[in-house]
């Protein structure tokens, strides 16, 4: 498969960034956080890969992220979508971490995993897309299937060997923590075995597999609780303490 064409593929499907905010305990009575963050969605075309949920199409569509009035609405963080595949760097990362950066929020970027592309390929694509602008939490690689990889499920051993090597190239690049996110049946499959990999998981049920310094995306389609913005995001929280929170990176 031509590496340049798959990234292309998916390379619209991804949220542009994830934002976060404190003290949501009372959302669905879960007592298991105590941040969450919201997944800002931007308009995208038409694509072979499916949505990763239906709620997806009743989200608001967001071009211009006001970083000043969400850090106002009491966001604390905000995950900046940078690169997928080796190829393709999102349009608006630069901007978006400058602006971003400039408010005070927590700032991160994330990685979209190819599954046709080397881990070289897609380390170089990175560091060459981002430079130093890589903020100040775990650099975060989401999984998700992409075109007929749904119905057929890419080699378990080969994708957890490219995806343990993409985290130590990043990591020795960096010296950065990596989070690794997806839904928590791709996590179970490919997340590899040896190492401890903190993670993000999209799932409406509450997840059942083991992670520190962890977060847990749990709906689709909310708004900012107590906000006047009427925008729905996607929310999650992060499932260690305020102490774990203060010392991530």
């Amino acid at each position: 498969m031509d590496e340049t064409k798959s990234d292309a593929d998916f390379s619209r499907q991804f949220p542009k960034a994830l934002l976060a905010t404190n003290n949501y305990r009372h959302y669905r009575g879960s007592s298991v956080s105590w941040w969450c963050y919201l997944v800002v969605e931007t308009p995208f075309g038409s694509t072979k890969r499916d949505a990763i949920s239906d709620s997806r199409d009743a989200i608001k569509s967001v071009r211009w992220l006001d970083f000043d009035g969400l850090k106002k609405d009491g966001i604390q963080f905000v995950y900046l979508k940078a690169t997928e595949g080796a190829s393709y760097k999102d349009d608006n990362f630069d901007t978006n971490y400058s602006r971003a950066s400039g408010t005070g929020l927590r700032v991160g970027i994330f990685h979209f995993f190819s599954f046709d592309s080397s881990p070289e390929r897609q380390a170089d694509q990175l560091f060459k897309a981002v430079g130093s602008q890589t903020g100040d939490l775990p650099i975060m690689i989401y999984l998700d299937y992409y075109n007929d990889y749904a119905q057929q499920p890419p080699a378990q051993k080969k994708t957890q060997m490219a995806l343990a090597q993409l985290v130590t190239l990043i990591n020795q690049h960096y010296h950065q923590n990596c989070l690794i996110g997806g839904a928590p049946s791709l996590l179970k499959r490919y997340v590899p075995h040896k190492g401890d990999y903190p993670l993000w998981q999209t799932t409406r049920e509450q997840p059942t597999l083991a992670t520190k310094n962890g977060f847990w995306q749990y709906t689709m389609a909310s708004q900012i609780p107590n906000s006047d913005n009427q925008t729905n995001y996607q929310l999650a929280v992060f499932t260690g303490t305020k102490q774990q929170w203060q010392t991530i990176k």
